[in-house]
């Protein structure tokens, strides 16, 4: 699903960004 790929990249880069 390239709709899922695309929320998964954008999540990971949001972890990546802002550690929790």
């Amino acid at each position: 699903d390239g709709v899922s790929d695309a929320l998964a990249s954008g999540l990971r880069q949001l972890r990546d960004l802002r550690p929790l």
